[in-house]
């Protein structure tokens, strides 16, 4: 009876968990935050604040948690060897599959497609999006070395470190290459890089998180222009690409 009066009571229920369970918890709130926040990406210009609040605390409260569970809280995937470091699939592959469906299920903004042709609707600042993709790109250390079991493990926090640095960079390659040039690309291409590594950051070779990271910017461009061409889904921020084939290609790569 004690023991359920320091719980209720926030003052006295401190120091009861154990620290690492509060650090934990963080953790994975902002994965799941991060989980929610990709399917905006998705759907930039066709839904409306409240619903997209609906669908967050459902995605984010249940969805997600689920998802969790089977990967990292001794569920079903954990217990076949399943390996994901710091989230391609359960972040970022999850993530990406909820935005397209939701982009698929919304429908295309308004002009986007003319005669059944693609016609382009360029951003309004590029610079500005480039800028925000290496904001993301600083804050994904982070993400990544955040993810090592103990502060102790340094070692594995600069293998972590290189190699992430290094599957970005093959991102940026592989998309330069593929678009011919193309800043938007350029920068997707990081972060696809960034979330193909994820997964096998802790375990690949620096070497193997470049190709991991080039694979996934060569992917990034054709699979958008696949999308938006022939199935003719409007994701705008390039979720699909970036997130859910990324994150699945990292996670089959560890």
């Amino acid at each position: 009876m004690e023991e359920m009066l320091n719980l209720m009571d926030g003052l006295t229920a401190i120091g009861i968990a154990p620290e690492e369970d509060y650090a934990h918890f963080m953790k994975m709130l902002m994965f799941a935050v991060a989980a929610v926040t990709i399917m905006s990406g998705a759907l930039a210009e066709r839904v409306k604040i409240v619903p997209y609040m609906i669908a967050a605390m459902i995605i984010g409260g249940f969805g997600y948690p689920v998802v969790e569970h089977l990967a990292w809280g001794g569920g079903f995937l954990a217990n076949i060897g399943f390996h994901d470091f710091a989230g391609s699939a359960v972040v970022h592959a999850f993530g990406g599959i909820i935005g397209f469906t939701a982009a698929y299920i919304i429908g295309a903004r308004i002009g986007k497609y003319r005669n059944g042709t693609s016609v382009p609707i360029a951003g309004h600042n590029v610079p500005f999006a480039v800028l925000g993709a290496w904001i993301l790109a600083i804050g994904w250390f982070g993400f990544n070395i955040g993810s090592i079991s103990s502060f102790n493990d340094w070692k594995i926090g600069l293998s972590v470190a290189v190699a992430t640095t290094l599957a970005m960079a093959g991102g940026i390659i592989g998309a330069a290459i593929m678009s011919k040039g193309d800043p938007l690309f350029i920068a997707n291409g990081a972060a696809a890089g960034l979330v193909a590594i994820c997964a096998g950051a802790d375990v690949v070779h620096p070497v193997g998180g470049l190709l991991i990271g080039f694979v996934a910017g060569i992917l990034l461009p054709v699979v958008y222009k696949f999308i938006d061409s022939k199935l003719k889904i409007d994701d705008v921020c390039a979720v699909t690409s970036v997130h859910a084939v990324s994150g699945i290609w990292g996670t089959l790569a560890a």
